[in-house]
């Protein structure tokens, strides 16, 4: 479906593809009030982002969203969920040397 969103708004299990109410209530939304391709191509990146851990945080954005009467904004809602990619922390490994092996198998016997 990732490639090929616009086959979304003709599938046969597409309703069984919402995690919850609230992602069958977007895409009615986004169904009445984009074109059909665009609407597609939004419920299956909100979809692909869910799958990727998101389920709960989205509903909750989702949820506000329609309370505010506004559309969803894959990218970004996309920004907002997605882990920081700088925040990964360098990591430098000392390996020590093969003597200090030697002096603790010496100490072990």
């Amino acid at each position: 479906m990732k490639r090929e969103p616009g086959a979304f708004a003709r599938w046969v299990l597409r309703d069984a593809a919402f995690p919850r109410a609230v992602y069958r209530q977007t895409w009615e939304r986004l169904a009445a009030q984009r074109p059909e391709r665009e609407a597609c191509k939004t419920m299956v990146g909100l979809l692909v982002l869910a799958a990727d851990g998101h389920e709960a945080q989205l509903a909750q954005e989702l949820e506000q969203l329609i309370e505010l009467d506004q559309m969803p904004d894959l990218n970004a809602l996309t920004q907002l969920l997605a882990p920081p990619k700088g925040d990964v922390p360098q990591v430098v490994v000392t390996l020590p040397t093969l003597a200090v092996y030697d002096d603790l198998f010496e100490v072990a016997l």
